[in-house]
């Protein structure tokens, strides 16, 4: 979902949220809840971002980078409740929603500050 232009495209944003909900459906799609830790775990990470991103696309917070990194501030104390089906461990799917989070907001902000020089360029003044 992050967008690495210094230029805010709203509707790219939203096509991405978009096409990974639709790739999450289709990996939940008739898939029995996994009995190894392993599988659990990585269950609970794409439900996890499956359901920040609907919640994303229900808001409709694309408008700027602003409003999305501040519905996504917002989430972090305010998690998004499983809707679809339940996470096989509560804590773990959090743990994951808070770190999906996380990446998001880290990969917005870097999107918004500007590049720096090289360091080669900053000591030869190119």
């Amino acid at each position: 979902m992050p967008t690495s232009h210094a230029i805010w495209d709203a509707n790219a944003v939203r096509a991405r949220c978009r096409q990974s909900v639709e790739a999450c459906e289709r990996f939940f799609a008739g898939r029995k809840r996994p009995e190894s830790a392993t599988g659990q775990a990585f269950f609970d990470l794409c439900l996890a971002e499956f359901e920040v991103r609907k919640h994303l696309l229900a808001t409709d917070c694309f408008s700027s980078r602003e409003a999305l990194i501040a519905e996504l501030r917002r989430l972090l104390t305010e998690p998004v409740v499983p809707s679809s089906m339940l996470p096989c461990h509560a804590d773990q799917f959090l743990a994951c929603q808070k770190q999906d989070i996380e990446v998001e907001i880290h990969n917005l902000t870097l999107g918004q500050e500007p590049h720096e020089k090289p360091w080669f360029q900053r000591l030869f003044g190119r």
